[in-house]
């Protein structure tokens, strides 16, 4: 960010948040309008800069899915226990035996696999015994 004026960054970005705004509690239809005010990149923008700048920006809460721990076609259904470690956008833990109702492989190094959802989009994740899960970002 050496090269990036951050305080225009800030200011572009409080600007758009507001055209943002404005045009959500006027329920503007016409998209022409939109598009001589502001460029068509604005969903993509707003977020994007946000993250740039290290502020906060808007996301969907996670949802697990599924979640199973083992080895070698021998899981154990942990989703509860997944479930419970999350915060409303954000997993972050070392997956270890402890964590479970019960070791499905004792002696084996185990993984754990996710199902979830966060910002409408679906996907999965392995994590290995020892590693650290992360899902999502902190705010």
């Amino acid at each position: 960010m050496d090269n990036i004026n951050v305080d225009s960054l800030k200011s572009i970005l409080e600007e758009l948040k507001s055209l943002r705004s404005r045009w959500c509690s006027e329920c503007v239809d016409d998209a022409e309008e939109m598009w001589e005010q502001i460029p068509g990149f604005l969903s993509d923008s707003v977020p994007l800069m946000e993250e740039a700048l290290c502020l906060p920006y808007s996301i969907s809460p996670l949802t697990i899915i599924s979640a199973k721990y083992g080895a070698n076609d021998t899981y154990i259904d942990v989703t509860k226990q997944i479930v419970d470690l999350a915060t409303t956008y954000f997993i972050e833990d070392t997956i270890r035996n402890k964590l479970f109702p019960t070791d499905p492989i004792f002696g084996v190094k185990k993984e754990l696999i996710v199902v979830y959802e966060l910002n409408g989009i679906q996907q999965t994740i392995k994590t290995n015994e020892g590693d650290v899960l992360m899902i999502g970002k902190k705010l």
